[in-house]
């Protein structure tokens, strides 16, 4: 996977440091089964959950906002989705009061379009990350989350 930006958080400590959920945003239904055994591989315990849409984990998380186990550690949220777009997911998860400063989210997707880099950067996003790599790739970004 390429890192365009990440900011913050300090890139050489785990994100992950608590038992609550990480969430993938994507409407790929390919890239959540990869994700799902990737992740199974790489010896993480924190339940991993995934959304086909801005929508549906913008529900998810108004719903658990004030729950602080089930609010997810790290958020990972695709560009290109029906609906909503990621850069509008972002805008709206950082509205959430309960928000604060506890959740890292990643833009995760296939562009490398210095547009979208940006964009992301403005509405919020921690990081930038490409889907580009090999199983093995996705099974040791996980363990190092």
């Amino acid at each position: 996977m390429n890192i365009s930006f990440s900011a913050g958080y300090d890139s050489t400590q785990n994100l992950v440091k608590s038992d609550r959920p990480i969430v993938i945003i994507d409407d790929d239904t390919d890239f959540h089964f990869i994700a799902r055994k990737c992740y199974g591989r790489s010896g993480k315990d924190n339940e991993l959950i995934t959304f086909e849409n801005g929508e549906s984990a913008l529900s998810y998380l108004k719903n658990y906002a004030f729950s602080e186990d089930k609010f997810p550690e790290v958020i990972f949220v695709d560009i290109n989705m029906p609906g909503m777009s990621g850069f509008e997911v972002v805008s709206e998860v950082k509205k959430i009061k309960q928000f604060g400063n506890t959740t890292y989210i990643f833009m995760l997707t296939n562009s490398e379009s210095p547009y979208d880099i940006e964009s992301a950067r403005k509405c919020g996003a921690s990081g930038y990350l490409t889907k580009v790599g090999s199983i093995k790739t996705y099974i040791d970004f996980f363990r190092n989350l």
